[in-house]
């Protein structure tokens, strides 16, 4: 293969691998979520960004378990009785004729 091919085919992989990101935005939901391109790595790179994302998905559950020790989620308060011990919903619309 030339010199010229081999550099055009890594521009085209250069291209294809920056414009891939845009499929996490796309419209199409099915493109969305189940499309991904990734560049070919050697054995080395595949365990290195393998770490990567699990170092990333660790540090991640961690503040997120900071968050909710920090600020635990309380129930909402629960609605004054009424006279006969009922709860009123103050969510129902209101009864029309």
């Amino acid at each position: 293969m030339t010199r010229i091919r081999e550099e055009e085919e890594e521009e085209c992989v250069r291209a294809v691998l920056a414009a891939a990101k845009n499929l996490r935005v796309s419209d199409d939901e099915y493109v969305r979520c189940s499309v991904y391109i990734n560049a070919d790595l050697s054995p080395a790179e595949a365990k290195q960004a393998y770490e990567r994302r699990q170092r990333r998905r660790e540090r991640i559950a961690q503040q997120q378990t900071m968050v909710t020790t920090i600020h635990p989620m309380k129930p909402p308060p629960s609605p004054a009785p009424t006279a006969r011990g009922c709860h009123l919903n103050p969510t129902l619309l209101a009864y029309k004729n």
